[in-house]
């Protein structure tokens, strides 16, 4: 099992959001009972070995007009 979590950032309405963005990343959310991490769940998953990876947010069906 790996231990890293990749994750992207959103601001929703003025405040930054840690999304999921792998599948890994999804079932710890769910184990947690969240849609997103806190700074707090985000201390715990790396005292317990997980690190972060922070990857761009790409909305599903977003196509490139080029």
């Amino acid at each position: 099992m790996k231990n890293n979590l990749m994750v992207h950032i959103k601001n929703v309405y003025g405040v930054d959001r840690v999304y999921p963005s792998c599948r890994q990343s999804h079932e710890v959310s769910k184990l947690l009972g969240v849609k997103t991490f806190n700074e707090f769940q985000m201390k715990q998953l790396q005292v317990l070995g997980f690190t972060f990876e922070f990857v761009a947010y790409q909305p599903k069906g977003l196509v490139d007009a080029y």
